[in-house]
């Protein structure tokens, strides 16, 4: 732990790359991450950071915690990346922009506790959806046309679900659907 690392990574525009745990659970390292320039962010790179925004991350992904309990990130643009998994516990997120039509995975937890996150989520290419992935969030509709299997506990106590739309889909594992009193429509064609 780097618990007196003081830094402001506003200034950091130049980097290509932040490796497993580079700033994990740096708490005084703040500001807004633009990296336009980044191919590789690594599990846990910026985990429990007190970064607010993260702008451009250029075409890496983003790896399992990636931005994981960051209370204070609000925003995050990940337009060019096509696998997600990583912003568990960001209990601040209230918008995430993407290419919807791009990505093809969402990891387990990826938007596990994001209870501000409220969006509609159409990924007409995701064929993976992890454990977690949606757990105790707040996105209203979801349409997920090549997933044919939700993971343990997806949606389990998603807090505004209200639509949900599958396709293919041959096997609903345990507790996705547990304590979720807000789920009006859910279609399987």
């Amino acid at each position: 732990n780097c618990v007196n690392l003081e830094l402001d990574i506003s200034d950091m525009n130049g980097i290509t790359g932040a490796g497993n745990n580079a700033f994990r659970y740096c708490a005084k390292v703040t500001g807004v991450l633009n990296i336009p320039n980044c191919t590789t962010l690594g599990s846990n790179a910026f985990e429990g950071t007190s970064i607010t925004r993260v702008e451009d991350i250029g075409s890496a992904n983003v790896g399992a915690g990636t931005f994981g309990k960051c209370k204070s990130l609000v925003y995050a643009d990940i337009h060019k990346s096509k696998t997600i998994g990583g912003f568990s516990g960001c209990s601040a997120l209230e918008e995430v922009v993407t290419d919807d039509e791009g990505i093809t995975a969402i990891g387990a937890g990826a938007f596990d506790n994001t209870t501000k996150l409220s969006r509609e989520w159409i990924l007409p290419n995701c064929t993976v959806l992890g454990y977690n992935a949606f757990r105790n969030s707040a996105g209203l509709t979801y349409v997920l046309p090549k997933i044919t299997a939700l993971e343990v506990r997806t949606f389990q106590y998603h807090t505004k679900i209200q639509e949900l739309y599958l396709r293919d889909i041959s096997e609903i594992k345990m507790d996705n659907f547990q304590d979720i009193t807000t789920l009006r429509y859910f279609v399987v064609d």
